[in-house]
């Protein structure tokens, strides 16, 4: 459905940018597989995210997917992933690296600035990258010079990695890194797939999405919120006995919605007279469900995801 459904916002919104749950340096080496077609570079992504909700067979062959059909898309409309989530540490310190010019500078803020960035691991990245972004700030000009088209990229990837680490502010980082890259990328249209927590788009759910619509000006009154629920369906997450993780049964929401030939069904709930417009879906007054989100898309017996491996 990710991919029917980006297929779908490209040809008839001309989407350019696949908004990703993952961190700046992750999409990146994305983008680079999108350009080169290199598998090796998803596997390695896939190995430095072990047990994560990406290490799933469904969401390698999704990539691959994308990347088939960027192949067929016209220069002009070739896709581009924006990572806007917690850096993945070695990713990022690996993607920071290899930003750095073979020519070494002479200037000497920058020669340690350079010093300081390879020092990082990803057993110290949380205290070395700030002592790094200090050194930025006080070098920035001949820092910037230095590292000329790529500056953007190594401030934004090392600022992310350095406050990487608190799931309790995620969500403000997810809005604040998005307004970042918004305003630094050419101007287009997003489309990505996230957990509903980040989707709501009540002014009250205080989401990545709900900031979009309600107080970000130039996306105000301009997202679409579509809410993936299941019936007698497995969890996406995959058995992963070293979490102690299994998938279990999901309770729909909303079981009234469900076909009961279980097709997969796409309901539009903010119709012209909605009464969700005024009712949430299990028709109690005065809690609009379109406030939360605007359509529903209805999945039957699904399985859940299958942890990736290279030899499948």
């Amino acid at each position: 459905m990710n991919l029917y459904l980006l297929k779908y916002f490209v040809e008839k919104e001309n989407i350019k940018y696949i908004l990703y749950e993952g961190g700046y340096a992750n999409a990146e080496y994305l983008n680079t597989y999108l350009d080169t077609g290199d598998e090796a570079i998803i596997e390695y992504l896939f190995y430095n995210s072990t047990n994560t909700l990406n290490y799933t067979m469904e969401n390698y062959d999704l990539l691959k997917e994308i990347y088939e059909y960027n192949l067929i898309l016209p220069k002009d409309k070739k896709l581009k992933f924006v990572g806007i989530d917690l850096e993945t540490p070695s990713v990022a310190i690996k993607y920071i690296n290899s930003l750095i010019p073979d020519s070494m500078p002479n200037n000497e803020i920058v020669q340690e600035f350079i010093y300081s960035i390879k020092m990082i691991s990803k057993g110290n990245y949380l205290t070395e990258s700030k002592k790094s972004i200090e050194l930025l700030n006080q070098g920035e000009k001949d820092i910037k010079e230095y590292f000329s088209e790529n500056f953007f990229s190594l401030s934004f990837a090392l600022k992310n990695l350095s406050i990487s680490d608190n799931q309790l502010s995620r969500e403000n980082m997810l809005i604040d890194n998005f307004i970042t890259l918004h305003e630094h990328l050419p101007k287009g249209k997003f489309f990505g797939q996230f957990g509903g927590a980040h989707t709501n788009l009540s002014i009250l759910s205080e989401s990545l999405a709900s900031y979009l619509q309600n107080i970000y000006e130039p996306t105000k009154g301009k997202v679409i919120s579509i809410e993936f629920d299941y019936v007698n369906s497995y969890t996406y997450v995959p058995n992963v006995p070293s979490l102690d993780i299994n998938p279990t049964i999901y309770t729909a929401t909303s079981p009234d919605f469900f076909l009961k030939d279980k097709s997969t069904a796409l309901i539009k709930l903010n119709y012209e007279n909605s009464i969700y417009n005024e009712k949430d879906i299990f028709l109690n007054p005065n809690n609009p469900q379109t406030a939360y989100f605007q359509y529903l898309i209805m999945f039957s017996d699904s399985s859940s995801a299958t942890r990736w491996s290279l030899l499948q």
